[in-house]
């Protein structure tokens, strides 16, 4: 597993990592756990700009738009050399490789890539707007997951209010899984990570929300 850009990063920008789009959760192995050899990490960046590790300290900016690219290597040079004036993408780019701020530079038809060294990383950060709201939060949180919008119901949440009293959070985790594992079928959490819901709003979508709440409330010590 690549955990450079964790083992450099993370605390100061969010590392994120890439999921599979079939199971909306993270690359797993046959028997359900996070797959050694994924390595598929980037630091995410505005519209859609991500941040990605190559070799050494070498990184990669990938840009998914063809002008917002141009704007990038623009402001980069500038931050970097100088007022680019009205110099083309073409000798903006040439000239930052012959500089050392890029290692490569490759503008596509509809989208922009180039490698860097990692000690021009923070220059280049407040250009391509780096998140670092959750920087402390594992790449593989469940955070970093999409989520749906799901809403129980009021007469629901005040049934599950009555039911856990005065349990904590902490308490009321501890039950969940209880109830999961004794009841819920073993394939339960990938269900609820394909369905992008949390585990509450899922045994809810499920029907089981009246058996939950009468374990909670039966187990409510």
């Amino acid at each position: 597993m690549d955990n450079y850009l964790s083992q450099h990063y993370k605390n100061k920008y969010r590392v994120k990592a890439h999921y599979d789009l079939n199971t909306n959760d993270f690359i797993r192995d046959s028997d359900g756990n996070l797959d050694n050899d994924f390595a598929d990490f980037y630091l995410s960046g505005r519209n859609g700009i991500e941040i990605k590790h190559g070799y050494g300290s070498e990184l990669a900016c990938y840009i998914p738009k063809l002008q917002l690219g141009n704007n990038i290597l623009k402001s980069y040079y500038d931050a970097t050399i100088g007022d680019h004036g009205k110099k083309s993408v073409d000798k903006i780019a040439s000239e930052l490789i012959k500089n050392g701020y890029a290692n490569e530079v490759d503008v596509l038809s509809a989208e922009v890539w180039f490698t860097f060294d990692a000690k021009h990383l923070d220059t280049l950060a407040p250009i391509v707007k780096l998140k670092t709201a959750g920087a402390s939060i594992s790449p593989f949180s469940t955070r970093n997951l999409p989520k749906a919008p799901y809403t129980i119901p009021k007469k629901d949440m005040d049934k599950y209010k009555k039911a856990k009293g005065e349990l904590t959070g902490l308490q009321i985790g501890r039950l969940q899984d209880e109830f999961i594992k004794k009841f819920m079928p073993e394939n339960f959490r990938s269900e609820m990570r394909k369905e992008m819901l949390k585990a509450n709003q899922y045994i809810h979508k499920i029907g089981e929300w009246d058996n939950y709440c009468k374990w909670i409330k039966e187990n409510a010590k």
